[in-house]
């Protein structure tokens, strides 16, 4: 006698409520973090159903590719790498449906080819860079909106038997496919020393100098802060104070009460005012004001 499985959605890294992260293709890994799926939520009443509230994106130095569906409406965009806060309107109970494509560090670049000091935190309509990605990107949204606009949901606002699951599936194979043809066809190289190296920074949590990085890498100073720009957005000393700032911020999640003091001296600034100094250029806000109101800020979990 045979059981038919349930069919599950593939390569999730983590579920919500409300999202859905799953992990790329191996070979893309290296320039896309994730994929997420963000369903609106179910409102517990009218009022719930308006809410809106500012939410502030932490800079991390990434790209990221936006689609969104309200049944009737289908918009595309595209965000640079981003090396300030961005302010954006959280609707949750919006009946929006959302799909990102999060990339690493150096990840547009690889899709993109141009330089990322010319996206830094900058706006674009997908199809204003490249018309032919934003057509087949479309196409396989649009198909996956169709077929999932015909399935029921459940409490949670999301489909969820089989028939979705299979849905999902073949949307992750298929924008898998279209990017993989993008990335994988010219400077590999130069992309392969750049996320060696962007590895490094974020593995030392920003403390190993450039210096060193350079010659880890065995190329100049010059030359190190020549692809940074180009691939990155940013020299490599900026990111690497924008990393530390990001272990700040992981580090407050899990210990909010730490004192600042602590803080500097575990992940390696030269005291308390330097980490202030830092968080404040990158952030908007003191670590104390960050931290009397962490739920108005939003962090990448799956980048640092």
């Amino acid at each position: 006698m045979f059981i038919n499985a349930p069919v599950q959605i593939l390569n999730v890294i983590k579920r919500t409520k409300s999202q859905i992260y799953i992990a790329p293709h191996p070979l893309l890994s290296p320039y896309i973090a994730h994929y997420t799926l963000s369903f609106p939520k179910q409102p517990k009443s009218f009022a719930h159903a308006a809410e809106v509230r500012k939410l502030t994106l932490i800079p991390d130095a990434s790209g990221c590719m936006v689609y969104a569906w309200n049944g009737t409406q289908f918009s595309e965009s595209l965000w640079g790498p981003t090396t300030k806060i961005v302010e954006v309107t959280d609707d949750p109970y919006h009946p929006v449906h959302r799909f990102f494509i999060e990339f690493h560090p150096g990840g547009l670049h690889a899709l993109t080819k141009f330089s990322q000091h010319d996206f830094s935190d900058k706006q674009f309509k997908i199809d204003e860079i490249d018309k032919p990605l934003s057509s087949l990107l479309s196409r396989a949204l649009f198909i996956y909106q169709n077929r999932i606009s015909s399935l029921p949901l459940n409490s949670a606002h999301i489909p969820s038997n089989t028939f979705y699951a299979l849905i999902i599936n073949q949307l992750i194979e298929e924008v898998n496919n279209i990017l993989l043809k993008k990335v994988l066809d010219q400077e590999y190289d130069q992309h392969v020393l750049i996320h060696n190296i962007t590895n490094t920074i974020r593995q030392t949590k920003g403390n190993l100098s450039i210096k060193a990085l350079a010659e880890n890498a065995y190329i100049s100073q010059r030359h190190l802060n020549r692809i940074f720009e180009r691939h990155i957005g940013m020299t490599p000393k900026q990111f690497a104070r924008l990393v530390r700032i990001n272990h700040v911020i992981n580090f407050y999640q899990r210990a909010a009460s730490a004192p600042a003091s602590i803080v500097a001296q575990h992940l390696g600034f030269f005291d308390e005012s330097h980490l202030i100094r830092d968080f404040k250029t990158f952030c908007a806000v003191t670590p104390n004001q960050f931290l009397k109101n962490m739920s108005n800020f939003y962090n990448e979990p799956f980048k640092y």
